[in-house]
C-alpha cells in the first residue's frame, strides 16, 4: 500500500488567523494507484481545461467555489469526491488540532506527535487490508516547518518500542512534490475538508435545512471522508486533539 500524507494548516499561525490545523493520511491500494492518476488527469483536462493545474484545496474548498454549482472548481472538486476519494481501495486518517498561541518546536531528533498518531493508524489499516507493507509519502512542504522530519522518522521506527511495532511501514519516507503526486493531492484535499469543518463549527452544530450550499456540501465531503476513515479500539480515525495538545508535545 501507499499512504500519502499532508497538513491542512500552519503551526507557526495565531489562532485567530488559523483555529485548527489537521493532519491526513490518505491509505491506499497500489492496485488502485493507476485509476486514481488516470481519473485526476481527466478531470483537469475535462474539466478544468489544465491538466497542469496544481489543485490546492484552499483554491476549492472555500465559500466562492462550493456556493456556485456553476463553476469548474465545483464540478472539479466534486468529481473527486465522487470518484477518487470516495473510491473502495482508499482509507483515511487524521488528526484535529486546535491551534494555540505558542511557537511550537519541532526537534530533528523526536518526531512530532501528529506524525505519530498517523503512523498507528496506517499501522492498523495496512493490518487490516492484510497488506505486508505500506510505504509513506509526505508532502515535500512539510520539511520548511519540521526540518528533521526524515532522521525523526526513522529513528522513531528503528529506536523506540513503540515505533519498531509498527512493522507493516516502511522505515524509510519518501518526500514528493503536490504538483506531480496525486495522493498527496488528495490528503490536501481531505486535511483541508475537515479543517474549514472544524473551523465552520460544524462538528458542533446540528444540520439546519436553512443552512447554506457551502455548509452542506462541507457536511456531504466530510460524510465521504468519515465513511472511509476507520476506527480501531482506541484509535479513532479522526483523532480531536486535546485543547492543549500542542503545549503539551511541542514546546
Amino acid at each position: 500500500m501507499l499512504s500519502f500524507v499532508d497538513i491542512s494548516g500552519d503551526f507557526g499561525s495565531k489562532p485567530e488567523k488559523e483555529k485548527y490545523i489537521v493532519a491526513s493520511a490518505v491509505i491506499i491500494r497500489k492496485r488502485s494507484i493507476g485509476d486514481i492518476t488516470r481519473l485526476i488527469h481527466n478531470f483537469k483536462r475535462d474539466i478544468l481545461n489544465n491538466v497542469f493545474y496544481e489543485a490546492k484545496a484552499n483554491s476549492f474548498i472555500n465559500k466562492d467555489t462550493l456556493n456556485n454549482p456553476e463553476k469548474n472548481k465545483y464540478n472539479y472538486i466534486q468529481h473527486v469526491f465522487d470518484y477518487c476519494i470516495d473510491r473502495y481501495d482508499c482509507f483515511y486518517s487524521s488528526v484535529v488540532i486546535k491551534n494555540e498561541d505558542i511557537k511550537p518546536i519541532f526537534s530533528g531528533d523526536r518526531l512530532s506527535k501528529h506524525y505519530i498518531y498517523l503512523m498507528q493508524r496506517i499501522q492498523k489499516v495496512v493490518q487490516r487490508e492484510r497488506c505486508e507493507s505500506v510505504v509513506v509519502i509526505i508532502d515535500n512542504d512539510n520539511r520548511r516547518i519540521d526540518k528533521g522530519i526524515a532522521h525523526a522518522f526513522n529513528s522513531y521506527l528503528y529506536r523506540t518500542i513503540d515505533g519498531q511495532s509498527l512493522d507493516r511501514i516502511l522505515q524509510a519516507p519518501i518526500f514528493g512534490d503536490s504538483e506531480m503526486t496525486v495522493g498527496i493531492q488528495l490528503a490536501d484535499f481531505v486535511a483541508g475538508t475537515l479543517k474549514k469543518y472544524y473551523t465552520t463549527g460544524l462538528n458542533v452544530i446540528l444540520p439546519d435545512v436553512d443552512e447554506g450550499l457551502y455548509q452542506k456540501k462541507l457536511r456531504e465531503f466530510y460524510g465521504i471522508i468519515y465513511s472511509r476513515t476507520p476506527n480501531f479500539p482506541g484509535l479513532p480515525g479522526i483523532y480531536e486533539a486535546p485543547p492543549d495538545f500542542l503545549s503539551k508535545y511541542y514546546v
